[in-house]
């Protein structure tokens, strides 16, 4: 497409997006997307797919960076080239420059008005992939994946200028409702909000459950101090040698390694698919926090024992 045709995309996004504040973006964006054509010498009409995604990549970087101005840039770029797959004649034709001519006299609709009335094709397997590209533009991208996606997907069968126009500037505004996106995803640190939580619990019983196992040791040894008996002494030297290395695993916390690793692995699992798009808070598990610094281990089972035996309270009859 012609410069005239790029830009005039870009205001029509800004336009948009004029409510969040971007409008002051408009340089950045359109000297990206007219930098191709300055820096560019290669054919951006066929097999540009994973250069148009490696700039929108780097847009949506430079957003977590919040480097919006390189936000707005690199996306520009990455719509010069999605522009100029999608327009129907390539720079091989003798009619590429009067194409490009005509697809500059065209009107771009707004993003929720159809555009199937102005297809030209009525067969039903034509018509039928224009409908799911259509589809496809009528809702906002929820994740990456679907982006590279739209992206990579096909231009219909058969089109027009007008159409090239409208449905390349419907997926750039798709792809920039993507980028530009909160840079949280609230849903996620929710779920780690909770897993932390959870774990937080299991620590807590698993510390309490270990000094109860030290403490019944502890009472094992002295009732086997009361034998004077050959086996009892032996019984006792074991009880002893079971509790000097209870004492050291409690004291180096190995007892909660297993649930500090799940608690990694499982924070791993929910951040993963997402950590290339958003800035992830991911909650630290400290222990030292978690235990209740101020009241002792040992008094923190002895009371929640005691939770365990009080009696409820009886209720007083005039």
């Amino acid at each position: 497409m012609k410069w005239k045709a790029h830009t005039r995309t870009a205001e029509k996004i800004l336009e948009v997006f004029g409510a969040l504040y971007f409008d002051k973006y408009e340089k950045d964006l359109i000297n990206g997307i007219i930098s191709p054509d300055n820096e560019d010498e290669k054919n951006h009409y066929n097999g540009r797919e994973q250069t148009a995604l490696d700039y929108l990549l780097r847009a949506r970087k430079k957003r977590l960076e919040y480097d919006t101005g390189g936000c707005f840039f690199q996306m520009g770029v990455g719509f010069h080239y999605i522009q100029d797959m999608w327009t129907g004649l390539g720079p091989d034709y003798e009619e590429h420059r009067i194409y490009l001519d005509l697809i500059n006299r065209c009107d771009i609709l707004d993003i929720h008005e159809s555009l199937e009335r102005y297809y030209p094709v009525r067969r039903k397997r034509v018509i039928d992939q224009f409908r799911t590209l259509e589809k496809t533009l009528s809702k906002p991208l929820e994740s990456e994946k679907e982006m590279k996606k739209l992206v990579l997907m096909r231009r219909p069968y058969e089109s027009s200028a007008f159409l090239d126009l409208n449905l390349s500037f419907r997926v750039c505004f798709r792809i920039a409702e993507m980028i530009l996106k909160t840079m949280y995803n609230i849903g996620l640190q929710e779920s780690l909000d909770l897993l932390q939580q959870e774990y937080v619990e299991k620590i807590k019983q698993r510390e309490i459950e270990e000094i109860r196992a030290i403490e019944s040791l502890e009472t094992k040894i002295a009732e086997l101090s009361m034998e004077d008996s050959a086996v009892g002494k032996i019984n006792k030297w074991n009880m002893e040698n079971k509790l000097e290395a209870a004492q050291k695993s409690y004291e180096a916390r190995k007892h909660l390694e297993p649930i500090t690793r799940e608690y990694d692995s499982r924070v791993t699992e929910l951040c993963k698919p997402q950590e290339n798009w958003y800035n992830i808070d991911k909650p630290v598990l400290e222990i030292d926090k978690v235990l209740s610094p101020g009241i002792a281990p040992k008094e923190m089972a002895t009371i929640e024992k005691e939770k365990v035996h009080l009696a409820p309270e009886s209720k007083v009859v005039d």
